[in-house]
């Protein structure tokens, strides 16, 4: 299940296509994998693509919503605390379906929930729900705080602390080479070196139009 809201629906929907564009794909995946991260417990595609583009605008900085030059907390849960700024998903608000799972994301959840129950009781919720959303948070926010504090650099001049981590990429789908993003944000590879396994390109090689 992890794998399915974390690398299906966090990664390789809301991050690497609706936050950055940087692939083309079926209007079915989309839905898809929208679906899949919403119930992976991080909020919604509007309000998780409006902190990372922010992110994006000023990393390292005061105004970034999740760096940990500004505290752990910050970085650790900015990715789901953070408020939505409207400036950063004109584009989705344009997107009806993203809007509606905007606007009905708790009660798509609670209505997983109440089907997990009622299928397998609080064990099944907790095995297919609770727990991958835990693990999910946790891995993004080790992603937001240890791939800006530890690692090596790819891409030395951006501007701010971003760090290619092989723990974080393995915890989060690739998602650690994260120097490698930040270096080339448009660019729906993460992998750069041979030896730089990015689960999440291999997915999107499959689905992928472009």
């Amino acid at each position: 299940m992890y794998f399915i809201t974390g690398c299906l629906g966090t990664t390789v929907t809301f991050h690497r296509y609706l936050s950055h564009k940087s692939y083309k794909t079926r209007p079915t995946f989309v839905k898809l994998g929208t679906l899949f991260a919403t119930l992976g417990g991080v909020g919604s595609s509007i309000g998780w693509v409006s902190v990372h583009r922010q992110h994006h605008r000023f990393s390292d900085l005061e105004q970034d919503p999740h760096s940990p030059k500004y505290g752990f907390l910050r970085s650790f849960y900015g990715s789901v605390l953070s408020e939505v700024n409207v400036r950063y998903i004109t584009d989705l608000l344009r997107d009806k379906y993203q809007v509606k799972m905007h606007e009905h994301y708790w009660k798509v959840n609670a209505a997983y929930a109440a089907i997990l129950l009622a299928l397998g009781g609080v064990h099944a919720w907790m095995v297919w729900h609770v727990f991958p959303s835990f693990v999910l948070w946790t891995t993004m926010g080790a992603v937001n705080t240890i791939s800006h504090m530890w690692g090596y650099k790819n891409y030395p001049d951006t501007r701010d602390d971003s760090r290619n981590n092989w723990l974080a990429a393995i915890l989060a789908w690739g998602e650690g080479w994260h120097n490698n993003h930040h270096g080339d944000a448009g660019n729906w590879s993460f992998q750069r070196k041979w030896w730089e396994f990015d689960v999440s390109k291999q997915v999107i090689k499959l689905i992928k139009t472009n």
